[in-house]
């Protein structure tokens, strides 16, 4: 099946979510009896082909019936719940369960949301009966109301352009559109990953932290859409302006990122790539934001599985609990923060700068503290020797580290932002150093 083979009546469907991963699916599927339909791409000997997928969740009653009747089944019972229903479609025919062919995919979506029937899976068979169509999420968006601009970057998995997204307000808004390339499995790939950090950014609303607005997926080619940064990231912001960064601008940068991670860890996140490669300067409105997503999780605690211990991870801005047992928490965060207030009070410098990884690693594991320069003031390092580059145990969480900001920046919390807000955070006093 090709895109231009999907038929306008599904693209109007109510359950219909284009290329919807299957992930995102499961997270829809709220209620029993409900289903969506999507489009998925199978990537088979180097070529890519599409084929229809009915999503559903099975009700209560059709999950006991199908334990009972396949005891032996592996597959944990909170896992049946979701199930994902290939459509086979052989010479204009199409089924679910090779007891019934229809000649359109229209046909058999009526039929199955009239009758229930048993549907054929793996390792056990289980009853389905189409009754309520989920309909496109607030962060599903239409691709009308998107307008692609200039190229903003490129890579080999796919472009960043800058764009336009119309509000349901009718407000148009500048954004930023990342579009992956459908060409390969390693395309694929990287687009999972792009959106299960979409998936953890939904919701995400704070001046500091780069604003997710969703996915337009219904149908080629697929975009994500985000905030549009205008600026430069932290570090190569630091790097270039060396020399010219006054104590007004590293206040804002400290405050703005530890309010944001602050804001994150109240949602339940830890991001664990913080450093000033991944925070944004918006150069309009003298922001910083932190971005990428792509390490961080859901939950209070996080041990980087035996298999990923040899992935290539930023040890300079690790904490010493991640480099001996792989453990993170948003404690680990905490000590990532400071190593970021370091970047920004020596203008961009690496931490440790000069010494070779197992360097690094012995400072750490002797307990040696990374020192601002001497014009940042005695009253900013002691509170990092004391409350960020300590022991866990010692380690003060983000809230105790934001209340210490607004104390000594003078500058205050930004308010909460509605969906259209684009508050700025009050700047009480310049603060001092000392």
């Amino acid at each position: 099946m090709s895109e231009k083979k999907i038929p306008p009546w599904l693209s109007s469907h109510p359950a219909f979510h284009g290329f919807l991963p299957r992930e995102d699916a499961t997270t829809v599927l709220n209620k029993e009896g409900s289903y969506l339909i999507r489009v998925s791409q199978v990537v088979q000997d180097g070529t890519t082909r599409l084929c229809f997928v009915i999503s559903y969740r099975l009700t209560e009653k059709q999950v006991n019936d199908a334990r009972a009747a396949a005891p032996a089944s592996k597959c944990p019972t909170s896992e049946m719940a979701i199930r994902h229903i290939a459509v086979v479609e052989n010479k204009g025919s199409f089924t679910i369960n090779e007891k019934h062919d229809f000649a359109s995919l229209k046909e058999l979506i009526d039929y199955h949301s009239s009758k229930e029937e048993q549907i054929p899976g793996a390792g056990f068979s289980y009853k389905c009966k189409l009754q309520f169509p989920i309909a496109r999420q607030e962060w599903e968006l239409l691709h009308e109301n998107l307008k692609t601009q200039e190229t903003l970057g490129e890579g080999q998995f796919g472009v960043v352009y800058r764009g336009s997204l119309r509000r349901p307000s009718t407000k148009w808004v500048s954004i930023a559109l990342k579009q992956t390339k459908d060409d390969c499995a390693a395309s694929k790939k990287k687009r999972k990953e792009i959106m299960a950090e979409c998936r953890l950014m939904r919701g995400l609303n704070h001046l500091n932290v780069v604003r997710f607005y969703g996915v337009a997926v219904l149908r080629q080619p697929i975009y994500i859409v985000l905030e549009l940064v205008p600026g430069l990231d932290l570090l190569l912001y630091l790097t270039n302006n060396r020399g010219k960064i006054n104590k007004r601008q590293r206040h804002a940068f400290v405050s703005g990122i530890a309010f944001g991670i602050e804001y994150i860890h109240s949602q339940g996140i830890i991001h664990r790539d913080l450093a000033a490669r991944n925070c944004l300067v918006d150069s309009v409105r003298n922001l910083v934001k932190i971005s990428d997503f792509g390490m961080s999780i859901r939950g209070s605690e996080y041990e980087l599985p035996k298999a990923k211990n040899a992935v290539r991870l930023p040890l300079r801005w690790m904490a010493p609990e991640c480099i001996l047992e792989f453990r993170y928490t948003q404690k680990t965060d905490v000590w990532s923060f400071g190593l970021i207030v370091y970047e920004i009070y020596t203008e961009g410098r690496q931490p440790y700068e000069g010494k070779k990884n197992d360097q690094v690693r012995e400072l750490l594991m002797t307990g040696v503290k990374p020192q601002l320069p001497k014009g940042a003031g005695k009253k900013l390092q002691d509170f990092l020797d004391n409350s960020v580059f300590t022991r866990i145990d010692k380690r003060a969480s983000m809230m105790e580290i934001s209340n210490f900001i607004v104390q000594w920046s003078g500058i205050q919390r930004p308010p909460a932002l509605d969906e259209d807000s684009d508050g700025t955070p009050t700047l009480i006093s310049s603060g001092t150093d000392s």
